[in-house]
């Protein structure tokens, strides 16, 4: 998918199998990522939750969908779409399915990433973070 997609709540409880346990991808402070299929792709939809939403988590959230699902970049998950249902807030991004960078930089099952390897994540990451500030300074 190309463009940000604003995805009907009913169409989330219906490949998530309304947001079943054994489809949890993982939890945070803030929110559960689940996988599931969405028309035929394998995704990860992050909802977050209500409860703990303040004033600085909607910000972060319209930030998501503002800035990052405008971006392309090799190094970073694509944002395909996004649901508000009442005071609940989802986001949908590509399903990584190499694991996630805290999975390889602690690893449980697998050798961990060499010195090397963690350098050129390192400088990625500063040439996505110089990226996303040049973005900011232009709005």
């Amino acid at each position: 998918m190309s463009h940000l997609e604003k995805i009907p709540i009913n169409v989330l409880i219906d490949a998530t199998n309304n947001f079943n346990n054994n489809m949890i991808l993982g939890k945070g402070g803030f929110a559960v990522v689940f996988k599931c299929y969405l028309n035929g792709e394998l995704v990860a939809v992050k909802k977050f939750n209500s409860a703990t939403m303040g004033t600085e988590q909607v910000k972060e959230f319209l930030f998501e969908i503002d800035v990052i699902g405008k971006l392309s970049h090799r190094n970073l998950v694509e944002l395909i779409g996004y649901c508000i249902h009442n005071n609940e807030r989802y986001l949908v991004y590509e399903y990584m399915s190499a694991g996630t960078l805290r999975e390889h930089l602690q690893p449980s099952d697998h050798a961990p990433l060499t010195w090397a390897q963690r350098m050129n994540i390192s400088l990625d990451v500063a040439n996505r973070i110089e990226y996303l500030y040049g973005l900011n300074q232009q709005k």
